[in-house]
């Protein structure tokens, strides 16, 4: 419409020009006074034509073929910059549509890719909105309107589209209002973030995942410097992601540094190789740990090392289990050990014991002689006590269980314990009453006297010893850190001195039989040994927590028990005289059968002998019910006393069978599989001993 009218206008001013023109001529001739001949007519044409040439020329042609040009050249760059634009939309990797009145008029290659579609002309003319999301169509509604309203582009917006096969795609889009063919159109450019949101979601539960799981995990970059570090490991050490970030581990390293190590460690690391190893750490409020380390170098696409996952996992508590396990199966090896040889030792002091009795009695009229073989008599039994020591550490002593308090037991202890302890020590007594447990009393008694005479000797210039009962209830926690054998209710006593103390490798060997740190001559080695046998012996457990220079507390762990209704007074054992009864004695060991044998004999008794359960069958089927008791061996050649007990029975004979060992009942019991019960006899066992339980074994048939 422009151009047409700046023509009609160049037209009218070059007839404007002419008219003006002819009147000039018009006016030249009347001043003049030129006829009107063809000359003149021929002058003013040519004159005419001269003057309005250039005026067509300037003001109509020449402005109407420029003009023309740049239509044209308008339109031939028209046309060249929208094939480009076309060819930029085509080659674009983001999905590109335009669409008007809700419904797509141009979409691109990528376009139709999103969409699963074969070709743009399957999208041409579509509603906009069947693509869209169920869950995002009123978002979309109201961004359009939006957009188009008041014409500005659109925020950056994360939507769900539905592709043609039902294909659910996250796009990430904007929009924002162009002409298209002389109306207003909405420009969408969509991306396709799905990948990338799959992407962020398996990292966020990968980043999820290490922050939940137990173990401590960290990042370390190329440098060894702590990048990350998850909920655990900061939990674990007390430190927040914070303080570390940037530093090295070597913060939370308690243990001595070992530069060969470590050096090897980073070797390893550089060539890509996995380390594994143990260290202690420590943790912010300085408490240490063991931790069990792996670290694994991680690779770029390169195939470089560009980093270090560590993984810690706290096995304090398993060192600590694994520690009871070994000190454990190291004090079950050594008690078997130590049970078997005290039950030869038992055996040869039987007879040393059984001979020095006999003497005794042989040699009342001659003092000089009595007084020797009570000499002999007393080193046997210092070796029987040694004996008890050995049988108390190996969980081998018997035992006479019974209901008892505690606090009473060690109230009523105390007197004789101030009797060993010097007058620089102050006791200090702190009993609960009510500490009900199952227990011996004199193997609780002898636990104590240990336990007090190495809190005397560890205090040469004085000091005190605390000595205090309680009730405790034991968790889960408590029993892994105690080493007790379950949760639930305990009787506690703890012996505090404050004494020398002991360093830690004296602590890892304190349970040992045999060992000391008392100079020659002042002590067996078996007071903890005992103390470790004899509350083990008793289901319970022994703690000793000690550092040098600050003393020593011992911890007993007793299983705890409900008060008695009633506590029945000790009967009072009467001493044998002996009898006539006929008595099989069934042993191995000449000398000690032969001494068992003189005993019985000198006291009234019939003994017949046997030095093997074989030969004891023979004997009872001769004697034809004479035997009024067998008195054997547990263990014997060709047939042991298990054996013959149940052979005897096998014949229909019911005499009472007395079982003698240098091992205790409860051996028997689980060697043999023997009903509980039976008529024990310990060795090493004195006179009075055979003869009082032989009379009480006979009189209870």
């Amino acid at each position: 419409m422009k151009a047409r009218a700046a023509t009609a206008l160049r037209v009218l001013a070059a007839v404007a020009i002419v008219l003006a023109a002819h009147l000039v001529l018009e006016a030249m001739k009347r001043q003049l006074g030129m006829a009107a001949d063809w000359r003149a007519a021929v002058r003013e044409s040519v004159l005419l034509a001269l003057i309005a040439a250039p005026a067509l020329w300037l003001l109509v042609l020449r402005p109407g073929r420029e003009a023309r040009l740049a239509r044209e050249r308008a339109e031939r760059e028209l046309r060249e910059s929208e094939e480009r634009y076309r060819t930029l939309l085509e080659l674009a990797p983001d999905a590109i549509g335009v669409h008007t009145e809700g419904r797509h008029v141009y979409v691109n290659e990528a376009m139709t890719r999103l969409l699963r579609a074969s070709s743009p002309q399957d999208l041409i003319g579509q509603p906009i909105l069947r693509f869209v999301h169920p869950d995002d169509r009123e978002q979309v509604l109201d961004r359009i309107r939006d957009t188009m309203e008041r014409g500005r582009i659109g925020s950056l917006v994360e939507e769900k589209l539905v592709a043609l096969d039902g294909t659910v795609v996250r796009t990430e889009m904007r929009s924002r209002v162009v002409p298209y063919r002389g109306r207003p159109a909405a420009l969408v450019v969509i991306r396709d973030v799905s990948e990338r949101k799959q992407e962020q979601e398996r990292l966020r539960i990968q980043a999820a995942a290490l922050d939940a799981v137990a173990n401590g995990v960290m990042f370390l970059d190329r440098e060894g410097r702590i990048e990350w570090m998850n909920a655990a490991m900061a939990a674990g050490t007390g430190y927040a992601l914070a303080e570390v970030v940037g530093r090295r581990p070597d913060l939370l390293r308690a243990d001595y540094r070992d530069e060969a190590r470590d050096r090897a460690a980073w070797e390893a690391l550089s060539r890509g190789t996995v380390w594994r190893d143990e260290y202690a750490y420590r943790r912010k409020d300085g408490s240490t740990f063991t931790v069990a380390l792996v670290i694994t170098p991680v690779r770029d696409e390169r195939g470089e090392i560009a980093r270090y996952v560590a993984v810690a996992l706290d096995v304090t508590e398993r060192r600590n289990l694994e520690y009871q396990l070994r000190q454990a199966q190291k004090m079950e090896a050594v008690g078997q050990l130590a049970g078997g040889i005290a039950h030869d030792f038992n055996n040869l002091l039987t007879t040393v014991l059984a001979s020095a009795g006999l003497l005794e009695e042989q040699l009342a009229g001659d003092p000089g002689a009595l007084e020797e073989a009570r000499i002999v008599r007393h080193a046997a039994e210092r070796g029987a006590a040694l004996t008890r020591k050995l049988l108390a550490f190996g969980r081998r002593q018997r035992l006479e269980m019974k209901t008892v308090d505690l606090a009473e037991l060690i109230a009523d202890f105390s007197r004789m314990m101030r009797r060993v302890l010097r007058e620089d020590i102050v006791v200090e007594l702190a009993l609960k009453p009510a500490a009900w447990v199952m227990a011996d009393p004199g193997a609780i008694e002898q636990v104590l006297m240990n336990l007090v005479t190495n809190a005397r000797d560890a205090m040469p210039q004085g000091g005190t010893v605390a000595i205090a009962t309680s009730r405790e209830v034991l968790d889960r926690d408590a029993v892994l850190r105690t080493g007790c054998v379950k949760p639930g209710e305990y009787a506690v006593v703890r012996v505090c001195d404050t004494g020398t103390g002991m360093d830690e490798e004296t602590m890892h060997r304190i349970f040992e039989p045999f060992f000391t740190t008392k100079s020659v001559g002042s002590g067996t080695g078996l007071g903890m040994a005992m103390v470790y046998g004899l509350m083990t012996q008793h289901g319970g457990r022994v703690n000793v927590a000690s550092e040098v220079g600050k003393g020593t507390t011992v911890t007993l762990y007793f299983p705890a028990v409900a008060a008695p209704a009633t506590v029945a007074p000790p009967a009072e054992r009467r001493r044998s005289a002996g009898g006539t009864e006929t008595i099989l004695v069934v042993e191995d060991e000449p000398g000690l059968r032969r001494a068992a044998q003189r005993v019985l004999e000198k006291h009234g008794y019939r003994v017949l002998i046997a030095p093997n359960g074989a030969e004891a069958l023979r004997i009872l089927a001769a004697t034809d019910g004479q035997v009024r008791l067998v008195l054997t061996d547990v263990v014997m050649p060709e047939m042991g006393g298990p054996q013959l007990y149940q052979a005897i029975r096998a014949m229909g004979r019911r005499m009472p069978v007395l079982f003698s060992s240098g091992y205790t009942a409860r051996d028997v019991e689980e060697a043999s599989a023997l009903e509980p019960g039976l008529p024990f006899l310990h060795k090493p066992w004195s006179v009075q001993e055979i003869l009082d339980r032989v009379r009480e074994v006979l009189d209870a048939s």
